[in-house]
């Protein structure tokens, strides 16, 4: 989410609608999934939204979070190397992580965080913008009309 530390929750229970909308008012990427504890038991990101509008049009929008979510999610602590929370992130496919300490969440940290938090950082200045940009210009699979 965002280095403001904001952590936007949801019910297993909401409604995919509920979700994006969510998502769309507070300019986020990801929800975490509460319990009505406040136990961490799933995240949702607009990309599970976004699968499932493409595969089931606006019938998707009823359907809950809690049969969309991520259930198994990994999280990371403020001790962690920022290194290798981007690594793992990198590695899994994801772009959100919760941030906890015990059993206590604290925030969410995005792809767009951690780069930031290199960007700042001299000590992690390697050039690699430089070496991996000219490889990631392919063209596009399919144009949507």
């Amino acid at each position: 989410c965002s280095s403001d530390l904001n952590v936007f929750a949801i019910s297993p229970t909401a409604t995919l609608e509920t979700a994006s909308t969510m998502l769309a008012r507070n300019r986020v990427g990801a929800l975490v999934v509460v319990d009505r504890w406040g136990k961490l038991v799933g995240i949702l990101s607009e990309r599970d939204v976004v699968r499932l509008v493409g595969e089931y049009g606006a019938a998707a929008m009823v359907q809950t979070v809690e049969s969309v979510m991520t259930r198994k999610v990994e999280t990371c602590t403020p001790l962690d190397d920022v290194g290798d929370v981007v690594l793992r992130m990198s590695r899994q496919g994801f772009r959100h992580m919760p941030v906890v300490e015990g059993d206590d969440l604290l925030t969410v940290i995005s792809v767009r965080d951690l780069a930031r938090v290199l960007a700042d950082s001299r000590a992690h200045r390697t050039g690699i913008a430089s070496e991996w940009m000219p490889w990631r210009r392919r063209k596009p699979a399919l144009i949507a009309r």
